[in-house]
């Protein structure tokens, strides 16, 4: 079984509106629309989990239903943080999942992740417990103790922008995320390498930014159209 949990309820408060970012319209349709259709359309995903507010589950649901997408079967509730988030989802499914079965992670509010990287993901599970999609950044990476002043330059030879998808084997993350209770990380590769395990890398692209102000809605908006 290979699933993919696409996390939906994040707060948005960096995108200065009273509703999640992942809601903003973009081309008649609201980000997530876009996310959820890419899994819907990539073969080698058999289910989708959605991970949603409460309070944002109704609207959700209705999005699935206008949108016939069918793959989608459970909407579970979110927590405070995105750690939570993915909790709940791995927890819900530990009824029905084995160790082996493969879980795709991913953040609702990068809404053109690509078949070619799906399936790329899959695919290197052959020879990974557990992947990250990143790339190379393209900058200049510096390091400030202060905020103020830069105290080193890192090689960016051996740096990488993470972005998602994120894959594991079921049991893997799960461990992980157990083991993580009362820890703080900020993605679920975090949690794999602190147990000790091996991630590898998926190279992504620069359309799989994640919409954090409304700038970026302005930049998907142009790559759309080929801007």
């Amino acid at each position: 079984m290979r699933v993919a949990i696409i996390l939906l309820a994040g707060s948005g408060v960096r995108f200065g509106e009273e509703f999640p970012k992942q809601f903003y319209t973009l081309n008649s349709h609201p980000l997530i629309y876009y996310t959820i259709k890419s899994f819907e359309e990539a073969k080698c995903i058999d289910a989708i989990v959605l991970v949603a507010k409460k309070e944002h589950a109704e609207a959700v649901s209705t999005l699935v239903t206008k949108s016939k997408f069918k793959k989608v079967k459970f909407i579970v509730n979110g927590g405070n943080t995105r750690q939570e988030s993915s909790f709940n989802a791995l927890k819900f499914l530990s009824s029905s999942l084995k160790d082996d079965d493969i879980v795709m992670i991913h953040d609702g509010a990068r809404p053109f992740v690509d078949e070619a990287i799906i399936s790329g993901h899959i695919s290197a599970m052959e020879q990974y417990e557990a992947l990250t999609t990143a790339i190379p950044p393209s900058d200049t990476i510096a390091y400030s103790e202060d905020g103020m002043t830069i105290a080193n330059v890192p090689d960016r030879s051996h740096l990488y922008q993470v972005q998602t998808p994120q894959t594991f084997r079921f049991g893997l993350i799960y461990a992980a995320h157990k083991n993580a209770v009362n820890k703080s990380y900020s993605d679920d590769c975090q949690l794999v390498l602190a147990i000790g395990h091996q991630v590898g890398v998926v190279l992504g692209n620069k359309k799989l930014l994640k919409v954090t102000t409304k700038e970026d809605v302005v930049i998907l908006d142009a790559l759309t159209k080929g801007e």
